[in-house]
């Protein structure tokens, strides 16, 4: 099972705080960091509803970055 949480960077071109998605699973009880997508977006409340759906959803991360890009290359 994946655990997805929001991010907080702060990026200075992108004029401030940034977020993204950090899955993650628990080997054992040892978290491993799987994948990390930084600066999705400014809203931190969009972000928080993406990862709350992925928690929901349980997509594989292989699959986040076409949610976070919509399918987008």
């Amino acid at each position: 099972m994946y655990q997805f949480e929001v991010i907080e960077r702060y990026h200075p071109f992108l004029a401030g705080k940034s977020y993204g998605i950090l899955a993650k699973t628990c080997d054992g009880c040892i978290p491993q960091e799987l994948v990390l997508i930084p600066n999705i977006s400014h809203d931190r409340k969009w972000v928080a509803r993406l990862a709350k759906a992925c928690n929901q959803n349980q997509p594989g991360v292989m699959d986040l970055l076409d949610l976070v890009t919509g399918g987008q290359p």
